[in-house]
């Protein structure tokens, strides 16, 4: 499924056996890294844990799409919201995916596949 990163469109398969697993390790990194980042007041810190999700986000990228894609989306920023728009669009394109994987499973539940051999 195609996911749109900062005007960079790339291809998410979630259930992929390497990008889902690089995507939900490195959401968590980010996530952690975010949360550390709470109660912090110089700039020096601010700043400092900026460029920490934002080397986080890229090296997400990267383990998902390939190497070089963190610093073609991430474009040289250090923006915790462009890490934040990022994560999001990562995390809506799970939740479509995942909707079509529950509508294509419904069709083979086992109450079906009992209906169906009982029409047989």
């Amino acid at each position: 499924m195609l996911v749109n990163l900062n005007t960079i469109e790339l291809d998410f398969d979630y259930f992929d056996a390497d990008q889902g697993p690089s995507y939900i390790e490195g959401a968590e990194n980010v996530a952690k890294i975010c949360t550390d980042m709470e109660g912090e007041r110089t700039a020096d810190d601010i700043r400092a844990g900026y460029t920490e999700a934002a080397n986080a986000t890229s090296e997400m990228l990267d383990a998902i799409f390939g190497a070089g894609t963190g610093e073609k989306v991430m474009q040289g920023k250090k923006s915790l919201k462009l890490c934040i728009d990022i994560l999001n669009a990562l995390r809506e394109s799970v939740d479509k995916q995942a909707a079509e994987l529950a509508a294509v499973q419904a069709k083979y539940t086992p109450n079906r596949l009992a209906r169906r051999a009982a029409k047989s």
